[in-house]
């Protein structure tokens, strides 16, 4: 059975489908990528999760990436279509678009601002869409670093040992290469902890 081993999500924001470039996995260390589009980053996001769902019988791992990095309500809307939109027709809606504002002064008026803000948008057809991009690994649960009281009974390869309590020895892995044993070092790093190969 095959799982998601890595993954790394691409927020692109909001873009005209006209514009919008695509991804590509070179230069990354995954293996595939793909795009979900939608209203909000959420949104965008789950349909992303759900392209990559139809590839596998057990899709729990990734209704997990989902809950993971989903957005809280008030983010979401803030990263959304209608967000970015009232961001740039607000900045060229002034008071002399107001109608039948109650101060007519020609100052500034929350309710009126927003009003004629909205009216704009509604009156364009929108063309813009919100993009996130998921790059991930396949790989099998056997293909994952597992944890090891000896050396002796463990596959090949490289493995982060560490002693606890002075007595205690746990081997972690394998790693294919002694540089990826070192990267998974260097993100925790571990006085107590170092790299050794069983040949």
């Amino acid at each position: 059975m095959n799982i998601i081993t890595a993954y790394e999500i691409n927020n692109h924001g909001v873009a005209n489908p006209q514009y919008y470039q695509g991804v590509r996995t070179s230069l990354t260390d995954l293996d595939n990528a793909v795009t979900g589009s939608g209203d909000t980053f959420n949104e965008a996001l789950d349909d992303a999760l759900e392209q990559i769902a139809q590839c596998f019988d057990d899709v729990s791992g990734i209704d997990t990436i989902y809950q993971d990095e989903k957005l809280d309500e008030k983010s979401n809307e803030e990263l959304s279509v209608s967000h970015e939109e009232y961001l740039a027709v607000s900045n060229s809606v002034s008071p002399a678009d107001y109608d039948d504002c109650a101060l007519d002064d020609g100052s500034f008026c929350e309710c009126c601002h927003r009003k004629a803000v909205t009216e704009r948008i509604d009156e364009n057809e929108s063309f813009l869409i919100y993009y996130v991009s998921v790059f991930y690994k396949v790989g099998t649960p056997s293909a994952m670093p597992e944890c090891y009281d000896r050396l002796n009974i463990a596959p090949t390869g490289f493995y982060l040992k560490t002693v606890r309590d002075g007595h205690m020895t746990i081997y972690y892995g394998p790693f294919e290469s002694q540089q990826s044993a070192q990267d998974e070092l260097d993100a925790e790093p571990d006085n107590d902890t170092t790299i050794v190969e069983r040949g």
